[in-house]
């Protein structure tokens, strides 16, 4: 029968055009069964089987396994049950993937592969096996005393060295194993920190005498002059500095383990560890793995998640601050208003809000008169002189004239040598034509 004219006159749906090729893009890259679709703009059957089939690759490759298991033995046995009936409604999903043509690739064994790893972490996380922490013991076994892996002339005694490391390696495998990376249980962790410390003692001096420096040579004494007394200091007293920011090499190493997991499983496990437990120490540090590795899909929602020390690491990053989004920035801004001056965390908070402010301003220089009176006037001449130290004089410029006498007018030409400089800077760059 001849096709109906008025249907052949039809205009293409472009919306349904463009979902059209993108199934058959992922077709052609081996990941969505064939055949091709006939790019009509026109919903029919095999466009909704493949958009369905889709989903349910989609819904396989984002599932993730809650692994905390309740402590009351009715909620465990009612959580076993429902992680059941996830898995069995994930194998569900395989009957809308049809099978691939007999010796060719078949797209359909990546969600079946997706499937057995799941039913794997699955057993083992309702398999009965004894405490972690008990198992890293018995694996860990008992430590040396302070200095006792130390040679009496002073030298390592190699041999037990590398077997406390090779035993602690083994620990750290077997935890992450169990932790599936993501739920580091907080007493295994700071059960293999206690470890490491006690290595650190075994190889100090502790057990064994130290080794003394040769004497000096006798040398001829000669009169020297007296030292005159201590004089006070007549330069103008020291501002106090606020508490440096320290590196923590664990933390750091787990939160390089965590940039390796992808950005999409990254954000599943952030939702799910805020929906079981919002105090979880995971969820900052999920944050800032996500910060550091994709920058640009940072929700402003999430900064809030962020602890002081994720604050002061960002803080210290400002090319981190520069990718993200506006309204990621102005979610940092307004961590200077969150805390009163002396309250605890304030330093961090401070400290992010001034790095961002200062990659706002880099980024837009016209934006420097909003970006200050983003701050509380306690703490403008703070924020003012901290900009100064970090903006060139060229992104300055760029910021207005009127920008500029706002920030000498917060300045006292009687305050500290570092006020006095920065006014005369801003009274140098005013006066330039």
């Amino acid at each position: 029968m001849a096709e109906d004219p008025i249907e052949r006159a039809r205009v293409p749906e472009w919306e349904v055009l463009a979902l059209q090729r993108e199934l058959n893009a992922r077709v052609r890259a081996g990941t969505l069964s064939g055949p091709l679709l006939a790019e009509t703009g026109r919903l029919d059957e095999a466009t909704r089987a493949k958009q369905r089939e889709q989903e349910a690759h989609d819904a396989i490759a984002l599932a993730a396994l809650d692994p905390v298991v309740p402590a009351d033995a009715a909620a465990r046995e009612a959580a076993r049950q429902q992680d059941e009936a996830w898995l069995e409604s994930l194998r569900t999903e395989l009957t809308h993937i049809p099978d691939g043509p007999p010796g060719q690739a078949n797209p359909k064994q990546i969600s079946l592969d997706r499937l057995a790893a799941l039913a794997q972490a699955l057993a083992r996380k309702w398999a009965a096996r004894p405490d972690l922490e008990d198992q890293l013991a018995r694996t860990l076994g008992p430590l040396p005393p302070p200095g006792g892996l130390l040679q009496p002339d002073g030298r390592f005694r190699y041999a037990e060295l590398q077997a406390c490391l090779a035993r602690l390696q083994q620990a750290e495998a077997h935890v992450m194993e169990e932790a599936d990376a993501s739920h580091l249980q907080e007493g295994a962790a700071r059960q293999l920190a206690e470890y490491r410390s006690g290595l650190l003692a075994a190889l100090g001096a502790g057990g064994a005498p130290p080794r003394r420096p040769p004497a000096p040579r006798p040398t001829p004494t000669r009169a020297t002059p007296p030292v005159p007394p201590a004089q006070p200091p007549t330069s103008e007293p020291v501002e106090p500095v606020e508490p440096g920011f320290l590196r923590d090499p664990e933390r750091e190493r787990h939160g390089r383990e965590l940039d390796i997991l992808g950005p999409e499983r990254r954000a599943t496990m952030l939702r799910d560890t805020h929906r079981h437990d919002p105090q979880d120490p995971l969820l900052p540090r999920l944050v800032a793995s996500l910060i550091r590795t994709h920058a640009e899909l940072v929700l402003p929602e999430w900064i809030a998640h962020l602890d002081d020390y994720g604050r002061f690491a960002l803080s210290l990053e400002e090319d981190r601050l520069a990718r993200v989004s506006p309204s990621v920035r102005e979610a940092c801004l307004a961590l200077a208003e969150t805390v009163a001056p002396g309250e605890a965390g304030q330093p961090a908070r401070a400290a992010l809000a001034t790095a961002a402010a200062t990659a706002a301003v880099r980024l837009t220089p016209a934006s420097l008169p909003d970006v200050l009176d983003r701050f509380p006037h306690a703490q403008r001449e703070r924020v003012t002189l901290e900009l100064l130290g970090r903006l060139d004089d060229e992104v300055l410029r760029q910021a207005g004239k009127p920008a500029l006498h706002s920030m000498a007018r917060g300045l006292q030409a009687t305050g500290s040598s570092e006020q006095r400089r920065q006014l005369a800077r801003l009274v140098r760059l005013l006066s330039a034509r």
